[in-house]
């Protein structure tokens, strides 16, 4: 996985270049807290620098509750 700070200057890049929408997409079976952090960061990051609705590609169905809302979005 990329870190947070090179996730957030690709969705900053996108929104100048005219995008509104950001997905978070993962591969594998699930992701690790380390995963969960990373995007957290990321998220936080995108929603203070774009207007971007931010999407979550279905992760969160299968993620616990708990982790689930700790995701800014």
């Amino acid at each position: 996985m990329l870190d947070a700070d090179e996730i957030a200057q690709k969705a900053i890049q996108l929104y100048k270049a005219g995008a509104r929408f950001f997905s978070f997409v993962t591969s594998g079976y699930m992701i690790t807290e380390d995963d969960v952090e990373t995007i957290c960061k990321a998220a936080r990051i995108i929603k203070k620098e774009t207007d971007l609705t931010l999407c979550d590609a279905r992760f969160r169905c299968w993620m616990g509750g708990d982790v689930a809302r700790r995701i800014p979005f």
